[in-house]
């Protein structure tokens, strides 16, 4: 008996190659501009090179990421997975793989925020597959659109078909991101202690910025602890 289809449709984000750029550019732009600046002497190109190199690419984030953004489609059948990935401004088709059930070794979710999640596929020949999805609140299944987490919604309909995919906790959920997690605390401790003897004026703004950082991976770490809950109580 043969399976019925279905598909689930969401949008993926090349979102590393998005950073790496935007941060060549505000580096490499920044350190021109204040090289100039400082070599002619003139505090106009330096704001105007601060403007141009640093405030505009934050200003026009959302435009600038809609290049690296492209429309994915699933599609299950009894034996493979078939993605199809299409131009997120034209729709027309750029690429598509398959993806037999048998050859997914193991699958790791974690998820960013609210809008945005990873699932990541280990295969039996050692190689890996990646997919970050944004715009997350309605996965599209078939005609419906349903309130869900892509990465969630994915994962289950490949493990319905194939029971012997492991889930693996992501990394600040294991083992591995607690030594991280207790590394960073330990820092973290270090450098209020050390802001206390030796304090300057530049400190307390390093460390502000580092406990935002550290926050964000106490809650990045929430996160994943919960969905790696939600889906093993699910399974």
């Amino acid at each position: 008996m043969k399976l019925d289809q279905k598909n689930i449709t969401a949008t993926i984000s090349y979102v590393k190659i998005f950073a790496l750029l935007l941060c060549i550019y505000m580096l490499f732009g920044g350190c021109l501009s204040i090289s100039l600046a400082s070599k002619l002497q003139s505090p106009l190109l330096a704001v105007l090179g601060f403007f141009v190199f640093i405030i505009a690419p934050l200003i026009f984030n959302k435009p600038l990421r809609l290049k690296f953004l492209k429309q994915i489609k699933f599609t299950f059948d009894e034996d493979f997975v078939l993605l199809e990935i299409f131009n997120y401004g034209t729709g027309i088709l750029e690429k598509q793989q398959q993806f037999k059930y048998t050859d997914i070794h193991s699958c790791v979710l974690s998820s960013t925020s609210k809008k945005t999640s990873t699932i990541k596929l280990f295969l039996q020949d050692s190689k890996k597959v990646q997919w970050t999805f944004v715009n997350e609140g309605k996965v599209k299944e078939d005609t419906s659109d349903v309130d869900n987490n892509v990465s969630l919604a994915v994962f289950k309909e490949m493990y319905t078909l194939n029971k012997q995919i492991l889930l693996l906790p992501p990394f600040y959920a294991s083992k591995g991101g607690i030594i991280a997690l207790i590394i960073l605390t330990g820092l973290f401790i270090t450098a209020i202690i050390m802001n206390i003897i030796y304090y300057s004026k530049s400190q307390p703004l390093t460390l502000i910025m580092g406990a935002s950082l550290y926050l964000q991976i106490i809650f990045r770490r929430k996160r994943d602890i919960e969905l790696f809950k939600k889906l093993n109580e699910e399974l």
